[in-house]
């Protein structure tokens, strides 16, 4: 910030607020680490107070009801307005937010079990339902609480953002910098068509979260040798992972369809015109696909090549966000913004249209997975 020539506190006080959100939700996650005995369901957990905490925010800042923000972390934070008149006052809850929850974390650790959470795991029935009969039965037993839990937790949010859009033009009506920056920023002439285009490419991102977490749900599987006993039968390695990646593959596609057509359906009610709007908000989402994709290709080729370093795949997520956010600020060199795939993704409703990148971006993501499978094959298995 100090190097575009913007003042140096109003820059220090930007860099807080990112990273007073970060240490709120760092927080949080102690919290949640201590109710559950899984990793998967404690991140599943904080991802769904940071999007409660997201729409809060939205509805303070949309409607009457500004004390709404209040109860979100993310209001807080806006609240330290940097480059203005800096608030630094409002590091004061923050603090001592993050202080309350690390006690409680704290006391919470000292009252469960090493290895199990306060929140005990339901023992499950003395015999297997015949419905476990194929990997691909017990892959649904195992990701379809994940699925169910984002599908509706973006549908939500799709519904949240659908109803925003009709109020955008009216909150940004006497701010005609703010419409040409977000306008800029999508290359697109109409402030609703660049609204979606560029709530749905911060989304997928999100969704990237969700593609990874069930593609590593094979290394979980993995570590905790719940694996060996399904691959000491007929079933092989590649059966077995597949069982997994039909979630990790399809279910990204469904949870967008779902922000898509739930935004759509708002949208296209307050606009008069449902069919149009769905239509166009669902290929809006859907068009984000093939880069989320590219992730999970990601995640399979470190798991079947180099199985104890899975965890960079969420470094290649914060990449991504990295890339897009200080773009906004250095307008980096295009060579740099082409290592996250979701830069080419076409910007729709309002820009055009390019097969190639979707093409493109589908095709390294299949050829990730099938080396990430190879190795896979012939690899040592079961080892931590």
């Amino acid at each position: 910030m100090i190097s575009k020539n913007l003042p140096a506190v109003g820059s220090f006080a930007l860099g807080l607020q990112y990273a007073a959100v970060g240490s709120v939700f760092a927080a949080i996650g102690a919290v949640a680490s201590q109710l559950t005995s899984r990793a998967g369901t404690g991140r599943a957990l904080c991802f769904g107070i940071l999007g409660l905490t997201f729409v809060l925010r939205i509805a303070g800042d949309i409607t009457s009801l500004h004390w709404l923000s209040w109860l979100s972390p993310l209001g807080w934070a806006e609240q330290l307005r940097p480059f203005g008149s800096e608030q630094w006052w409002i590091f004061a809850p923050v603090i001592a937010f993050i202080v309350v929850l690390s006690i409680v974390a704290s006391l919470l650790l000292t009252h469960r079990d090493i290895g199990s959470g306060l929140i005990p795991s339901k023992p499950g029935p003395a015999a297997a339902s015949p419905n476990f009969r194929t990997p691909l039965a017990l892959g649904w037993r195992l990701h379809r609480n994940l699925l169910i839990g984002w599908t509706a937790g973006l549908a939500v949010m799709g519904l949240v953002l659908g109803g925003v859009a009709s109020s955008l033009n009216g909150l940004l009506q006497d701010t005609p910098q703010a419409q040409q920056i977000i306008t800029k920023l999508e290359g697109q002439t109409g402030i609703i068509n660049a609204y979606f285009a560029g709530v749905m490419g911060l989304f997928a991102l999100v969704v990237g979260g969700y593609a990874i977490q069930a593609t590593l749900r094979m290394r979980s599987e993995e570590t905790n040798l719940r694996a060996e006993p399904v691959l000491a039968t007929s079933v092989g390695r590649i059966r077995w992972a597949i069982s997994h990646l039909f979630f990790a593959i399809l279910g990204p596609a469904m949870v967008l369809a779902g922000m898509g057509l739930a935004a759509g359906l708002i949208r296209g009610i307050n606009a008069h015109d449902l069919t149009g709007q769905l239509l166009v908000l669902l290929a809006s989402a859907m068009v984000q696909l093939p880069a989320v994709w590219v992730l999970v290709g990601i995640s399979v080729a470190l798991f079947g090549l180099f199985p104890k370093w899975t965890g960079l795949s969420w470094g290649v997520l914060g990449a991504c966000v990295l890339l897009l956010f200080i773009n906004a600020i250095f307008n980096l060199p295009q060579w740099v913004m082409n290592i996250s795939p979701f830069i080419d993704i076409p910007k729709i409703p309002g820009g055009s249209f390019s097969i190639g990148p979707v093409i493109i971006l589908t095709v390294i993501g299949g050829l990730l997975t099938w080396i990430g499978l190879i190795g896979l094959k012939h690899r040592d298995f079961g080892k931590v």
